[in-house]
């Protein structure tokens, strides 16, 4: 409890509840009243002032802890302790508020959780990669970027073969199938660690699924076109390469290119000769006029 709203008070008074799943409260520390006493101490009052305004020092409110079948949960009544405050607030804002305040003590939970997450993705990349070509024989186009948003958006009938053939994998695959069910169990986790509930939690799950979807995909292509024999198969090279920068003395575009500032057949700077000026002065001994460049070939007038 932290202060009495005043019944006199004539401005609104928000209600909220943050809740955690009983499965979860022991392992964030949530089974005991001194815990959701110093969560609710430490951040509620900057949350209300954030979605309202109203500044922290005239923040009250009051809280009960209280446990049911399914949830460790806090009701938490809250004013203005002067009175002004006095309107409705989005749904939207609650809700953030709300999950701030249990994602501030599931913190730790959701790190841990996180990196199971990523093992369970990368063991499932890993078990796609080991997939015996001949299984992923779709009949890929013999043009067209080899990616799998590419398929779906393009050529669909490819992408859905590519999806069955993938799903017919994982039923012959422990490894795969084994890794599928291991990242879903940690994104639900993850959920339940964000406590999101009904239609965002969904939401969520649903998200994740199509990301390691999509990974799988590609990592399949990869094992039908290698990316080395991309550009042989008349597809993209999806080959990442550094920039092709012309080297001293290369030819680009029909002209010679070099490191530092070249002159005009007219023997002027060609920095200064299309700026039509040349610097007021002269710089760390430099001939007046003449560009610095970079390190390299360097040309003066003289």
């Amino acid at each position: 409890r932290r202060g009495a709203p005043s019944p006199q008070n004539g401005g609104a008074v928000l209600t909220t509840v943050v809740t955690v799943p009983n499965d979860i409260a022991p392992d964030a520390g949530l089974d005991r009243l001194d815990a959701w006493q110093a969560l609710v101490r430490s951040e509620w009052p900057r949350l209300f002032s954030e979605m309202t305004g109203v500044p922290e020092s005239r923040v009250e409110f009051y809280a009960a802890m209280h446990i049911n079948g399914t949830s460790h949960h806090v009701h938490i009544l809250t004013v203005d302790r002067s009175g002004d405050w006095d309107s409705l607030l989005p749904k939207g804002k609650m809700e953030a508020a709300r999950l701030e305040i249990s994602s501030k003590a599931m913190a730790p939970l959701l790190r841990e959780a996180y990196i199971e997450r990523d093992l369970a993705r990368k063991a499932a990349l890993e078990a796609v990669a080991r997939i015996d070509r001949g299984k992923l024989d779709i009949g890929l186009l013999p043009n067209g970027r080899i990616e799998a948003a590419h398929l779906r958006r393009f050529h669909p009938e490819a992408s859905a073969a590519l999806r069955e053939a993938l799903g017919q994998a994982a039923s012959d695959s422990p490894a795969l199938a084994g890794a599928l069910e291991r990242h879903k169990k940690a994104v639900e986790r993850c959920a339940d660690l964000k406590c999101l509930t009904g239609e965002a939690r969904d939401v969520y799950v649903r998200k994740a699924a199509a990301d390691l979807g999509l990974r799988c995909e590609n990592a399949a292509l990869r094992v039908i076109a290698p990316r080395q024999d991309a550009g042989s198969r008349g597809g993209a090279d999806t080959t990442r390469r550094a920039p092709n920068w012309p080297r001293d003395g290369e030819a680009a575009g029909g002209r010679t290119h070099h490191r530092g500032p070249f002159l005009h057949p007219e023997g002027a700077p060609r920095k200064a000769r299309a700026k039509g000026r040349t610097r007021t002065g002269p710089r760390a001994g430099r001939p007046q006029g003449v560009p610095h460049g970079r390190p390299g070939l360097q040309a003066y007038a003289v």
